[in-house]
């Protein structure tokens, strides 16, 4: 009897310690967050959030996010946005305020801010006069800022590498177009000043792509995800009317290739910005006007009027700021797979910055 005994005690003593390490497993695992659907807008000092995953178009609603503008210049001093982006994460808002001149011309004084948007607390990175943009490095510990070294109408556009948790801005002895890079990875970013530059971000050292001299580069961007640039250029043989090339660059090789097949027409002779899917299915190019393409083919998807701003929720969906054509204007959800366009705001609730984490 008492070994009877003895074998139920330690059973449940075994039960128990079964269903006590359990609870702790439990507890110790990450709750799974569920992915936000939720795109911003932002205005003023005001954080607007729309919905990507309506159907038709809704009633946004905004946020109030108090920027904390008055605690940092006097009564007399308007400041203003000038640039603003967000984390991939979604916590952290990046602002380029300026104070002191109209909108149209270069702003006197500026400054860097990083904002938590959980906790409302403002810090001030960088108040160098003349920034007007930044790049967020891919681990977002690092940003290449482009500022204004003078006067406007004078003044060069020069870039420095901003870490973050030092506030330190390293200076590139490189006069830089409107973009001041973009990231191949954490330590490394493609510049444009004259020529194409592979940009350490730690030392500062610039290496040279030595593309063939027939060429006018134009533009180019990394290929997310592989050691490859992909560069619109003209070739000075050709014939005027013809439209320019795409080619790419291999970093390893340092060997260059063709595309198949070249921008869709004139109207994309020069192409100012590109963006990638995060599987690199797709990719979106252009200026003001802009082709989302497939980018293995150069398969035509759909055509933009106007594009303002875009960014991808995941590797199908592209949000635009922007126009589809005249009926269709304002946000719009772009499905990449089928070409199918949604607008999920119209252009009267659509003004703003738009941030897509």
């Amino acid at each position: 009897m008492f070994n009877i005994r003895l074998a139920h005690y330690k059973a449940l003593v075994m039960m128990l310690f079964l269903l006590l390490t359990t609870f702790q497993a439990l507890a110790q695992t990450p709750t799974p967050t569920t992915p936000t659907d939720t795109i911003l807008l932002l205005r003023d000092n005001q954080l607007v959030s729309v919905a990507s995953s309506a159907a038709r178009p809704v009633t946004i609603s905004a946020v109030p996010m108090p920027l904390g503008l008055e605690t940092f210049n006097p009564a007399s001093t308007e400041w203003r946005i000038w640039s603003a982006n967000i984390d991939s994460s979604g916590r952290y808002l990046y602002t380029i305020e300026a104070s002191g001149r109209s909108d149209r011309q270069l702003p006197a004084a500026t400054r860097l801010v990083k904002t938590d948007l959980t906790t409302g607390i403002r810090t001030v990175l960088s108040d160098r006069n003349g920034m007007f943009t930044f790049v967020l490095s891919p681990d977002q510990q690092q940003m290449v800022v482009g500022y204004y070294d003078g006067e406007f109408g004078v003044a060069e556009r020069r870039s420095c590498v901003l870490e973050i948790s030092t506030q330190e801005c390293r200076e590139i002895p490189l006069t830089i177009g409107t973009n001041p890079g973009y990231w191949i990875d954490n330590q490394s970013y493609l510049a444009y000043g004259g020529g194409l530059y592979i940009v350490n971000a730690t030392t500062g050292v610039m290496e040279s792509i030595m593309t063939p001299q027939v060429w006018f580069v134009y533009s180019a961007v990394p290929i997310p995800n592989t050691r490859t640039i992909l560069i619109n250029a003209d070739i000075r043989s050709t014939a005027v009317s013809e439209v320019s090339h795409f080619f790419t660059y291999d970093l390893d090789s340092t060997s260059f290739s063709e595309l198949l097949y070249r921008p869709l027409n004139q109207d994309y002779d020069i192409v100012e910005g590109y963006s990638f899917s995060p599987n690199e299915v797709y990719l979106l190019y252009g200026g003001r006007q802009m082709a989302l393409t497939e980018f293995a083919t150069g398969r035509l998807i759909r055509e933009f009027d106007s594009v303002l701003n875009y960014g991808w929720l995941d590797d199908n969906t592209l949000i635009i700021q922007g126009a589809l054509d005249q009926a269709t204007a304002g946000i719009l959800r772009v499905n990449a797979a089928t070409g199918e366009v949604t607008q999920l705001a119209p252009v009267s609730a659509s003004n703003g910055i738009l941030l897509v984490p």
